[in-house]
C-alpha cells in the first residue's frame, strides 16, 4: 500500500507544475510579399513559462534548437500608401503556440513596433573602389567597369536617395603600365549600399 501510494504520489508531482523556464526565443515576423522589414523593436523575446517539469525540459531543448518561435504575422490589408508602415504586435500566448499544461507566466517586451517599406527594383551605377596608391610616378588616367550599372531590389525609401553601389574594395597598391589590369578582371559587388543622413 505505501508503495502504491508513493508511485500515486511520484506521477502527481509530475504532472502538477513543478518547474519554470526562462529563455530568450527568437521573434520570427512574416509580412505580406512586396515588403521588407526596415526596423524591429526586438529580435528576441523573453519568456517565463511554468509546467510540468518533463514538458518544461522538452521546451527548453526546443527553444535552443530554435524550433519554438515566437510566430507573428502581419496581415495584408495594410496601407500600402504609406512609406514607411509602422506596425505594433502585441504579443500573447497564441504566438508562441504552448499546450495547456504549459502557462505562460510572463512575456517581455509585450509590444514589438515594425516598420515595412516596400520593395521596388532600380539601376544603380557601378562604381569602382581601389585600395592603395599606384607606383610612384604613375597614376590611375581611366578606368571603365561593364556593366556600368545594374538592377537591384531593396526598400523603397532607401533606394529613392541612392544613385551608385560600390565594387569590393580592389588592390592598385604599387600598379604601374606595365601592370594595367584589363578585361577580363571580374570584381564582385557590395551586397548593401550606404545612405547618408543628417551628415
Amino acid at each position: 500500500m505505501a508503495l502504491a501510494m508513493a508511485v500515486t504520489l511520484w506521477f502527481f508531482a509530475i504532472n502538477r507544475y513543478t518547474d519554470e523556464l526562462s529563455e530568450a526565443v527568437y521573434l520570427e515576423i512574416s509580412i505580406p510579399q512586396g515588403f521588407t522589414i526596415l526596423n524591429q523593436s526586438a529580435e528576441y523575446v523573453m519568456v517565463n513559462l511554468k509546467g510540468p517539469q518533463k514538458l518544461i525540459d522538452q521546451i527548453g531543448e526546443l527553444i535552443t534548437d530554435n524550433k519554438i518561435k515566437v510566430r507573428c504575422r502581419i496581415s495584408d490589408d495594410i496601407d500600402k500608401e504609406d512609406d514607411p508602415i509602422k506596425k505594433s504586435i502585441i504579443l500573447t500566448r497564441d504566438h508562441l503556440n504552448l499546450s495547456d499544461d504549459i502557462i505562460l507566466e510572463s512575456i517581455y517586451p509585450e509590444t514589438v513596433d515594425v516598420e515595412l517599406s516596400r520593395l521596388e527594383k532600380k539601376y544603380l551605377n557601378v562604381r569602382i573602389v581601389k585600395q592603395g596608391q599606384p607606383a610612384g610616378g604613375f597614376t590611375i588616367e581611366n578606368e571603365f567597369v561593364y556593366p556600368g550599372e545594374v538592377e537591384v531590389t531593396g526598400a523603397s525609401n532607401i533606394l529613392k536617395s541612392v544613385s551608385q553601389i560600390n565594387t569590393i574594395p580592389i588592390n592598385i597598391n604599387g600598379i604601374t603600365s606595365e601592370k594595367n589590369r584589363t578585361f577580363p578582371w571580374i570584381i564582385n559587388l557590395e551586397q548593401n549600399v550606404e545612405v547618408p543622413q543628417n551628415g
